[in-house]
């Protein structure tokens, strides 16, 4: 029994021992794993690793150049991409905004083309593998203002409708200067400055809109620069815009009295086209280029022939060529006979008055002078001289009552003349029309006029 027991303590004693030994063993070999896991773990984040960022804005530090008057013109390029290489937690860690990209321009005194190398600065624990670009290409010029005037003739109009038979004609700018900012080297390339309307839509009868400056080279390249500036008065421009039509007219020429008429001109060209407002040009339907005093036919030959006229137009109406005056026209005078002159006098009793239905009211006109009378008439006429029984003068009292009234003497070539004998002149006279005569008390009358009836 006793011997048994000790053997039991004995086993119990080996057995704890065995486990205790298993235990050692297997913290160790877990010890291990981990400290091996723990190794690949950071081994793996040290692992060098690439990451590219794209389009990195280049900064252009130009803080030294205005000591020297100098301003940037242009630049070649301005976004760099950028290609870091950094362990895998660096790398985690960055971002576009740790990268930056600078061109330092404080080295350069006059103006000119530099080459400028791009400095790159990355998160710490990163280095640069690659870059898109090395080198920029900075072009520096000191500023400066010039003036230029806008070219008027070259105003391009946009999206507008007109009638039909009109079309847009004459501007006019609200401004005809500008000046520019900017470098010099920029300013020497502007060759023309023109502008572009905003939208006009209908335009029936001219229109005032909006404009804008458009800035040309030599070969006709606009030129868009962020470093010129215009000035201020260009921002209010405005441009009118004017409607115009054609309209073709005749050119005639004429008598001055009526005893020249179409017949006797030939006028080249005969008819014209003229450019103007619709609301001018109908007010225009022929042109009289040429007008011949008839009466002076007799003194001189210089009325004959041929004659070269020069017609001023209007405001607001042109040629089709934009002429204010119709030149080069040509009037042929073709006329067959040489006139006569000759002065009649009209003594104060032929002066008849004309009462019309009134007639029979006896109106009578008071004691006048005599009246002259110069006419004209041709040779071919068969006229040797005309007197007084040629020409008709009175005065027109149908429309009056039992007044009195001073009416103007009305001078007409009698129906048996006409055609043949023209009055040139005569004098202004003027009757005092005296009320229908009462019978009884009538008194005697020794200069009145005759009356007439219908």
């Amino acid at each position: 029994m006793k011997n048994t027991k000790k053997t039991s303590s004995k086993s119990s004693a080996l057995h704890r021992e065995k486990k205790g030994k298993g235990r050692l063993i297997l913290w160790c070999v877990s010890f291990a794993l981990a400290f091996i896991f723990w190794l690949y773990v950071a081994g793996a984040n040290n692992v060098p690793v690439e990451e590219t960022y794209d389009l990195i804005e280049i900064v252009y530090d130009e803080t030294g150049l205005a000591q020297y008057g100098l301003t940037v013109q242009s630049v070649s390029i301005d976004t760099v991409n950028v290609t870091i290489m950094g362990s895998q937690r660096d790398i985690k860690a960055a971002n576009a905004s740790d990268i930056s990209a600078k061109i330092s321009l404080n080295a350069i005194k006059e103006p000119g083309e530099y080459s400028i190398p791009v400095d790159i600065t990355t998160p710490d624990g990163t280095t640069v593998t690659h870059q898109t670009v090395k080198v920029v290409n900075v072009t520096v010029d000191r500023p400066s203002e010039k003036v230029f005037r806008i070219d008027t003739h070259s105003v391009e109009p946009t999206d507008y409708t007109l009638e039909s038979g009109c079309y847009l004609g004459e501007h006019v700018l609200s401004e005809s200067v500008i000046s520019v900012k900017g470098p010099t080297r920029i300013l020497d390339t502007i060759a023309k400055v023109k502008v572009r309307t905003a939208s006009i839509g209908s335009a029936t009868d001219g229109k005032t809109v909006t404009a804008t400056v458009v800035l040309f080279d030599a070969n006709g390249k606009e030129i868009n620069n962020k470093n010129l500036i215009i000035s201020d008065n260009a921002s209010s421009l405005t441009v009118t815009l004017k409607v115009y039509m054609e309209k073709t007219v005749k050119l005639t020429a004429s008598g001055r009295y009526g005893y020249l008429g179409d017949s006797n001109f030939k006028v080249t060209p005969s008819e014209i086209t003229l450019v103007g407002s619709p609301d001018e040009l109908s007010k225009i339907d022929a042109i009289n280029m040429f007008t011949i005093d008839e009466t002076k036919l007799t003194m001189t030959e210089d009325l004959l022939g041929q004659k070269t006229e020069i017609y001023q137009l209007a405001n607001g109406v042109t040629t089709k060529d934009g002429k204010t005056a119709i030149e080069g026209v040509t009037v042929d005078v073709l006329v067959k006979d040489k006139v006569r002159r000759q002065e009649i006098t009209v003594v104060a009793r032929e002066i008849e008055v004309d009462s019309g239905s009134n007639a029979s009211l006896g109106y009578g006109c008071e004691a006048a002078n005599d009246i002259t009378v110069t006419v004209y008439f041709t040779a071919s006429s068969n006229i040797d001289s005309v007197t007084s029984s040629a020409i008709h003068a009175y005065v027109d009292a149908s429309g009056l009552s039992d007044i009195s009234k001073e009416l103007p003497v009305i001078i007409t070539v009698n129906e048996a003349f006409s055609g043949h004998i023209y009055i040139v002149d005569a004098d202004s006279y003027t009757v005092n029309i005296r009320p229908p005569l009462i019978k009884d008390d009538a008194p005697s009358f020794d200069g009145g006029a005759t009356p007439i009836s219908d």
